[in-house]
């Protein structure tokens, strides 16, 4: 039987952490130790307050976990109502100072690896002669955790347009591509408007005067530099090709290149024998990337000329300067004061 296709998007930490953190914080208020929601995992709470990127399968994890502790099935509608616009973070204050809700909209679009959203999906705003139709299309399908991730994102939207233009603010409709839960009572009291399950796809049908209403809050000076902002972040998150380039990128980092493979397979949540096989089948190994990235750190940090030779070794995980020395000779041909000696030298 053939092996299946690892979907490498799972493991990426990319995923800015504040809707996990408005988790952490909803969970307290049920009487549960926050941290229970990080055990395990190699990050903290503190970790994730200070920005830690996550990836969707960690923050899956951090969900089925909360969902068990709290024993809620709707905690999906209670985190989604208990998040504020901040809980968006830069985003969040981007689409606050846009000129119309529809601007808001986009920008909210363009940026959503980044905005910390807990459901992994893809977006399309179209529209037809009556409504604009917001489609949430699933990545990669859980059916156990489909209510969640929907009700997540379809109650934070609500409240987060109507803390844009206020309390007046109502969706048409909502589709979802899921069976009613026993708790459907609780859409409707949410929601408020007319809903139907089973369907096609997850669909919210907003009244096109919506996107066109202006924002009391519009700032056109400040919208500009922040939308060009998110815009260059949002260009800026690429579509790993591989496991390969999914490690290299994690290991470009200078404070994650001494990472060992131990702790690389830790962060992107597979066993080493899984990350070793799977490099293997790329064609590559977890030696020859990390030394690739540790070379690349080396010579940036040995032509600042601001560290020793043994600090430089230190910073990449070596246990002494000798060991460093031979390893950057292999990597490079030749030892490291050779190459400040050549940069030294005047032209």
């Amino acid at each position: 039987m053939p092996r299946r296709k690892l979907e490498v998007r799972q493991f990426v930490p990319e995923i800015t952490p504040y809707t996990l953190v408005a988790l952490m914080a909803l969970v307290a208020t049920y009487g549960i130790e926050p941290e229970l929601l990080c055990e395990g995992m190699p990050f903290s709470g503190d970790d994730l307050t200070r920005g830690t990127l996550v990836s969707n399968r960690q923050a899956w994890r951090m969900i089925r976990r909360a969902l068990r502790l709290t024993g809620r099935a709707d905690l999906g509608l209670a985190l989604g109502q208990w998040e504020k616009l901040s809980d968006l973070g830069l985003t969040g204050i981007a689409t606050s100072v846009q000129r119309t809700f529809g601007d808001a909209v986009a920008l909210a679009l363009l940026d959503q690896n980044q905005n910390g959203s807990l459901v992994i999906q893809e977006f399309d705003l179209s529209s037809d002669a009556d409504f604009a139709i917001l489609v949430a299309r699933p990545r990669i399908a859980d059916a156990s955790l489909q209510p969640f991730l929907v009700e997540e994102l379809f109650a934070s939207a609500l409240m987060v347009a109507r803390g844009l233009l206020g309390a007046d603010f109502a969706v048409s409709a909502i589709e979802f591509a899921y069976p009613p839960p026993a708790y459907v009572d609780r859409y409707y009291t949410v929601f408020d408007c007319p809903m139907a399950f089973n369907c096609p796809q997850n669909r919210v049908f907003i009244e096109r005067r919506w996107l066109a209403t202006p924002l009391p809050g519009a700032s056109p000076v400040m919208a500009a530099e922040l939308a060009a902002l998110i815009q260059r972040r949002a260009s800026a998150v690429a579509e790993p090709a591989d496991i390969a380039v999914t490690v290299e990128t994690l290991l470009a980092r200078e404070d994650r290149v001494a990472f060992s493979i131990t702790k690389t397979a830790q962060v992107l949540d597979m066993s080493v024998r899984t990350l070793r096989r799977r490099l293997d089948e790329a064609g590559t190994s977890f030696r020859a990337l990390s030394d690739r990235s540790r070379a690349r750190v080396a010579m940036e940090l040995l032509q600042s000329q601001k560290l020793t030779v043994a600090a430089v070794g230190q910073r990449l995980g070596f246990s002494d300067a000798r060991a460093f020395r031979r390893a950057f000779k292999r990597w490079q041909g030749q030892v490291p004061g050779a190459l400040r000696q050549d940069a030294s030298r005047p032209f």
